[in-house]
């Protein structure tokens, strides 16, 4: 039997700031217990409404997915859904900007979905949020990567050629979560610097269920819930969002102790000073000046060239700075470049009614049932009819496909 529980937490920042949360999550249990959907996504913070964003994808991607799995009992290419569910989401998040009246860039968010049944795990990533598995031998993996440029600037779901699918097994538990608690159970560092990117002692708490947990979920939801709002501050002021799945008849084995004792945080910070007072050292021998030799004479017919005097010698004139820009694929949309400001800088916008919010997720949940069913009847040609349901969506409100059934780009006001 599989079971999950989740934790949707306001960060502090968020709270100081009079900000809502703007991660979500949605999960669902389908095929009478023996396939679990679940879904994280985060807002963008520099976005005016990435938490209603974020929202949307998650539940609009799970409660897809879930329909498709519950109405039909043949065997179907879980990959393929799971794609066909990120256009249906996102094309749900361009509606509801459209709805609204708001730039599309103003709903980005991250998406990450997966489909857990007998062990076997499903996905789909988008952005920096993120997915870790335990094996049914009790081993600790972190199957997703954070997608960001080299300047620490996020891929939201609008960059479709940066979606990434994928299926793992043996797997007993599945734990998906935003970039705070991702980075908090897998920090960047440990996978730079060693062969485990997993804080395996803090993830044992939500990758390792116990037996008796499914009699207890309630309990055991309540503990982590705690936990995450305990957290403090310092370490983690983000929102705090994620979904665990355990298979009650494969709970994880157990590995050495040693495994689950967690980084050697000592080695680790002794790792990072050789790192980076080596790459000192190397720059440093690189603008040292060079030894010279013996000096060669010059021709005697060769005029020595006039020194200018020191207040006569010219300034060096500014290096310009390289412009950094993601590397994305040829014709994709570029992220939005940094102006300078705070990463939040909400413009003056007038904030949408939640009648207008209401109406727009419900709009949006039929758009995904619709999709969905249209899917249930086609049998074998699924993701013929999922981009065909989607392209007639989009003709009604006006907007284009492309050709080549590429994910329409943004109807942006804002520059990307």
């Amino acid at each position: 039997m599989l079971c999950h529980y989740s934790v949707n937490l306001r960060g502090p920042s968020h709270t100081s700031q009079d900000m809502p949360c703007q991660d979500s999550c949605s999960a669902a249990t389908v095929r009478e217990g023996k396939c679990v959907v679940a879904a994280v996504a985060d807002g963008l913070g520099s976005e005016s409404h990435s938490d209603v964003g974020s929202s949307v994808a998650a539940d609009i991607a799970v409660h897809f997915v879930a329909t498709v799995l519950d109405a039909r009992s043949d065997k179907i290419d879980r990959l393929a859904l799971i794609r066909d569910a990120y256009y249906a989401a996102y094309d749900a998040v361009l509606d509801g900007a459209d709805r609204l009246g708001e730039p599309a860039g103003q709903f980005d968010c991250t998406l990450t979905l997966a489909v857990f049944e007998d062990g076997h795990l499903w996905w789909g990533h988008s952005g920096d949020s993120g997915l870790m598995v335990a094996h049914e031998d009790g081993s600790y993996e972190l199957v997703t990567t954070m997608q960001r440029d080299d300047e620490g600037r996020v891929y939201p779901l609008c960059f479709d050629n940066r979606w990434v699918f994928g299926e793992t097994s043996d797997v007993s538990t599945a734990l998906l979560c935003t970039d705070g608690v991702l980075e908090t159970l897998a920090p960047s560092v440990l996978a730079k610097l060693t062969d485990q990117p997993v804080d395996t002692k803090l993830a044992r708490m939500f990758l390792h269920p116990l037996e008796g947990d499914a009699e207890h979920l309630d309990e055991v939801e309540t503990g982590a819930r705690a936990y995450w709002d305990a957290y403090p501050a310092k370490s983690l002021d983000d929102d705090k969002t994620l979904v665990v799945v355990f298979d009650t008849e494969r709970l994880p084995g157990e590995r050495e102790p040693g495994y689950y004792a967690g980084p050697d945080w000592a080695e680790v910070g002794h790792l990072m000073r050789e790192a980076l007072y080596s790459a000192s050292a190397a720059a440093k021998s690189e603008d040292a000046p060079r030894p010279e030799g013996n000096p060669t004479p010059e021709p005697p017919s060769q005029a020595k060239p006039v020194q200018a005097k020191p207040s006569e010698q010219p300034e060096p004139a500014a290096a310009p700075k390289p412009a950094t820009a993601p590397k994305v694929a040829p014709g994709a949309p570029a992220p939005r470049v940094p102006t300078g400001k705070a990463l939040y800088q909400p413009k003056p916008v007038v904030a949408p009614g939640k009648g207008q919010v209401a109406g727009f997720v419900d709009k949006a949940i039929d758009i995904g049932v619709t999709c969905a069913a249209v899917t249930i009847s086609c049998g074998a040609a699924l993701g013929v009819a999922v981009s065909a349901a989607v392209k007639e969506i989009a003709a009604k409100r006006g907007a284009t496909m492309p050709d080549d059934d590429r994910l329409r780009a943004h109807k942006r006001t804002d520059s990307r």
